[in-house]
């Protein structure tokens, strides 16, 4: 009972940080032959709820952002708070990414009480980024922050023409 505590993240009931981290890269190397989706967001302006609302508001949205997480995955896909407000899923590679992205987003985009709250994500696939867990989070991350800076409540796939974009350029000798 204990040990299980230890892995999960006492206020969401998912995996903690270290515990997602270590379920993910323990997948990534058993199962190399399988492609995976990894997908990082958080909440909009998460600072803003616990300033305008209270700290006891904000992790109660974050419950909710937990529970609906929880509600959008299957048995093998891994649920983890990162921290703060921030969430990761990780699955095998859908038939069809758009859709499911799509599903998850609208999922987490909800009301609570009298407050509509929205996510902003990235999502990174072993496809593109390789089956390195810190390159992977990292695609995941950098399309969030694409998906933050167009507006929040968006998502955002990481692409090979983004990846292409982060190389350095060469310059002609």
């Amino acid at each position: 009972e204990m040990k299980k505590k230890a892995t999960m993240d006492l206020m969401t009931g998912l995996l903690n940080h270290v515990s997602g981290e270590m379920a993910i890269r323990e997948r990534l190397l058993s199962r190399q032959d399988q492609e995976y989706a990894l997908f990082v967001f958080d909440v909009d302006e998460f600072k803003s709820i616990n300033d305008r609302r209270g700290h006891q508001f904000g992790d109660a949205v974050l419950k909710k952002t937990a529970d609906i997480l929880l509600s959008v995955c299957r048995m093998k896909d891994v649920a983890v708070r990162m921290g703060g407000d921030e969430f990761v899923l990780f699955m095998e590679m859908p038939q069809d990414l758009h859709a499911v992205a799509d599903r998850v987003f609208k999922s987490l985009c909800f009301c609570y009480e009298d407050f509509y709250s929205c996510v902003s994500m990235g999502i990174s696939t072993t496809t593109v980024c390789g089956r390195d867990y810190g390159k992977l989070f990292f695609c995941a991350d950098q399309a969030m922050y694409i998906s933050k800076r167009a507006g929040k409540g968006r998502y955002t796939i990481y692409t090979e023409e983004l990846h292409e974009e982060k190389k350095p350029h060469e310059t002609d000798r």
